[in-house]
């Protein structure tokens, strides 16, 4: 997995966009990245989006200096459900510990696939995206055999 920030990382300026990319491909549209402030309140004003099928970015409004971590959890293609966080911190104007990131660009771009998303046990996420697909199949099995004795 690669990610922006890094772990642990003191940026000098608050970054427009934050974003995490696996070598796997993933559902983006159930998987989740959420900003935290540091009293862990989701940050509001952020949007997500996909990036092809092994990343996500999260725009995000001004940041205020402070220290955040970015929660994900994603479901592979393959059923498997991980799921971590990313603690990083935004310096006040000029802090001498802090550190230009990576790139200066506003919205850097994910870099080719480096590194490989943890695998996990099938977790409560596979349990979920089971009992969701039962449950659908017993109510379409309901809906077809209501309209097979209607036309009887």
């Amino acid at each position: 997995m690669a990610s922006f920030p890094k772990e642990n990382e003191r940026l000098t300026e608050a970054p427009e966009t934050l974003w995490v990319r696996f070598t796997e491909p993933i559902e983006t549209g159930v998987s989740t990245l959420r900003l935290l402030d540091a009293a862990g309140q989701e940050v509001a004003g952020t949007r997500q989006s996909a990036e092809g099928d092994r990343g996500l970015r999260l725009s995000v409004p001004p940041l205020a200096p402070g220290d955040y971590t970015l929660e994900w959890k994603v479901l592979a293609q393959d059923g498997h459900v991980t799921q971590g966080t990313i603690r990083f911190s935004v310096a006040g104007a000029g802090g001498p510990e802090a550190r230009q990131p990576a790139s200066p660009a506003p919205a850097p771009a994910p870099p080719p696939e480096i590194g490989a998303a943890p695998r996990s046990p099938r977790g409560p996420g596979a349990s979920v995206v089971a009992i969701g697909a039962a449950s659908l199949g017993v109510l379409v099995a309901g809906v077809a055999v209501g309209l097979a004795r209607r036309r009887r």
